[in-house]
């Protein structure tokens, strides 16, 4: 399946470029998506993903600013990828083993 996305995501990006070089580091970037989604799973490809990007993001904390809910949803989705990570390292171990009181 991961085989038939891969084959389908670089021959449609191929069509794109006309370059030689922009073809080959789209080949390597998709290579290595393929490489991390099979061997670390789907939160590793998704958080290696995003957090690519996130330099690129303007982010600010000040409620007057233009783009402040663009940041607010931004941070969000930032903190779901740390919640769902978590859940998905504690398994099915229980997290308190007894009563906390």
């Amino acid at each position: 399946m991961y085989l038939v996305f891969y084959a389908g995501n670089v021959l449609i990006g191929l069509a794109a470029f006309t370059n030689l070089t922009d073809m080959l580091v789209f080949i390597a970037l998709n290579t290595l998506m393929l490489l991390i989604l099979t061997r670390l799973g789907f939160l590793a490809l998704i958080a290696a993903t995003f957090y690519t990007f996130a330099p690129l993001l303007t982010l600010t904390a000040d409620r007057q600013s233009w783009f402040f809910h663009q940041s607010t949803i931004t941070m969000a989705v930032f903190g779901g990828i740390a919640i769902y990570a978590a859940w998905v390292s504690i398994g099915n171990q229980k997290v308190f083993e007894e009563s906390v009181l």
